[in-house]
């Protein structure tokens, strides 16, 4: 057999596995920074006691910037994911392939994954819920970040929370959405296509 099909293999098994751990570690960092913001943010309000319009617009900007952040980590868990995939399927076919020429007998006994044509996007993926986890952290900082700054103008209380919260909603489902469209149509394409237009 071909010894590049071999090293191949033992390559994309490596590369999946790599981008497996990376994103069990984005989703590892996004929840330290919004742990840490989150208590830093109640260290400050118990240390000045005093809530004023100073402290909301200063917490309004803090989770703008962790949003922003947090947002971008989410990019680069989706992109990991398509990325994901594509090793995934190379392992698959070559698995394949290397039953189906060097040991039929053993194909109907095989109980390892043979599909190559999955969609990058599956509800019941870890990878998926993980990137769902980190666009629940945005959405909740880019809601509390309007609710800060509507709190440093001093609009009404019930106000702020339901502009928080609808802002943050929106957020969590627009952004759900087109991740969910990108990874489907992306995952659709060949590698090449999907990830470098080519």
């Amino acid at each position: 057999m071909n010894e590049f099909l071999y090293k191949e293999y033992e390559e994309c098994f490596a590369q999946l596995r790599f981008y497996d751990e990376r994103q069990l570690s984005l989703l590892k960092f996004s929840i330290t920074i919004s742990s840490s913001v989150s208590a830093g943010i109640l260290a400050l309000h118990g240390i000045f006691g005093a809530v004023d319009g100073v402290f909301w617009l200063a917490v309004s900007l803090i989770c703008g910037v962790v949003c922003l952040g947090l947002f971008l980590v989410f990019v680069s868990m989706v992109q990991n994911r398509l990325y994901y995939i594509y090793p995934v399927r190379q392992v698959n076919s070559l698995r394949k392939f290397l039953i189906e020429s060097e040991s039929k007998d053993f194909l109907a006994k095989n109980q390892m994954y043979l599909n190559t044509d999955f969609s990058a996007f599956k509800w019941r993926s870890t990878q998926t819920l993980m990137i769902g986890g980190v666009a629940l952290l945005v959405s909740s900082f880019a809601g509390f970040a309007i609710f800060s700054y509507w709190e440093f103008l001093q609009i009404d209380v019930i106000k702020a929370v339901i502009s928080g919260v609808l802002i943050g909603m929106v957020f969590l489902v627009v952004s759900t959405l087109v991740a969910g469209r990108y990874l489907i149509n992306s995952s659709n394409l060949g590698a090449d296509k999907s990830v470098h237009e080519k």
